[in-house]
């Protein structure tokens, strides 16, 4: 990413939410403020209708894939979310927000929860200035942490705001772990569990590479890869779920779920009319508490 301009991953994941709510019928993840933060060089694509023909053809798999992880991990972490509200969190820790659009249109519980989002200053300009330009508020008090947590610890980047780490707090890092090494995502592991009181929730997503896929799966994911390692984010890490599992223990984080693409496929897309989208076959969403 160039220190002067947005991730553009985090620009393509506004789009294909954008995307979504204004062409498709069937919702898995409603976001009517994607289209604001999506860059106007990607609005104007999306407009055409020879390019939303492509995304439900065949013949762009991969894009398919994409799109269909960004929507159902957004809707996961954010039912996650209302649970752990419920539960008595009052803060939401978002890293690696980028696009993330959830304190610009949350209504239920808002007066109870502090949003923090983390991000890498170029981005975090970016997102505010599409804000600001279409008169967009917060409906929550929100807090913004320009940070690079390349060179800058987590905890260093929070100490600056009002984050209190005696507080139970809900943590997502939607879409982040593939592109640290494993021993980066330990580390950042570590961090929040040093942040986290008990009752305290880490959500995040992750490649799965335990989980079987045929040739046209295998190469669906290499068009995916490449097509990131384009955007100048490479994928560097994979985990099994079961180590996974026993590591966090280490940090004093129990599993509370672990799904895959079976459990993804039954609760979106099995009453679903076949539209392209579907469960991706490695990537899995986990949900840990503190305790």
């Amino acid at each position: 990413m160039k220190n002067n301009k947005a991730s553009r991953t985090a620009d393509y994941t506004a789009a294909m939410r954008a995307r979504h709510f204004v062409h498709d019928s069937n919702l898995i993840f409603e976001d009517p403020i994607a289209s604001a933060l999506t860059s106007t060089g990607l609005s104007m694509l999306l407009q055409q209708k020879t390019i939303n023909w492509l995304y439900k053809s065949p013949l762009v798999p991969a894009i398919q894939g994409s799109e269909s992880l960004i929507l159902y991990r957004a809707d996961y972490i954010e039912r996650r979310l209302k649970i752990a509200l419920e539960q008595g969190c009052t803060q939401y820790v978002i890293i690696a927000a980028g696009m993330d659009s959830y304190a610009y249109r949350c209504e239920e519980l808002s007066d109870q929860v502090t949003v923090f989002e983390v991000d890498h200053p170029a981005t975090q300009a970016v997102k505010r200035q599409r804000l600001a330009d279409n008169n967009i508020q917060t409906r929550v008090n929100t807090e913004y942490i320009g940070a690079d947590l390349a060179t800058t610890s987590l905890a260093q980047a929070l100490s600056d705001s009002s984050f209190n780490p005696n507080q139970a707090t809900f943590f997502s890092c939607a879409g982040l772990i593939y592109y640290l090494t494993e021993a980066q995502s330990f580390g950042l592991f570590k961090a929040i569990a040093a942040l986290s009181a008990p009752g305290s929730q880490l959500v995040f997503d992750y490649s799965d590479s335990s989980a079987p896929m045929t040739f046209l799966q295998r190469t669906k994911r290499r068009l995916i890869r490449r097509f990131l390692k384009w955007t100048g984010e490479v994928i560097l890490s994979n985990f099994e779920a079961s180590p996974l599992a026993e590591e966090m223990e280490r940090y004093q984080f129990a599993l509370k779920e672990d799904i895959g693409p079976t459990e993804i496929h039954q609760h979106y897309f099995q009453a679903r009319q076949p539209d392209g989208l579907r469960a991706s076959p490695h990537n899995r969403l986990a949900c840990f508490e503190k305790y």
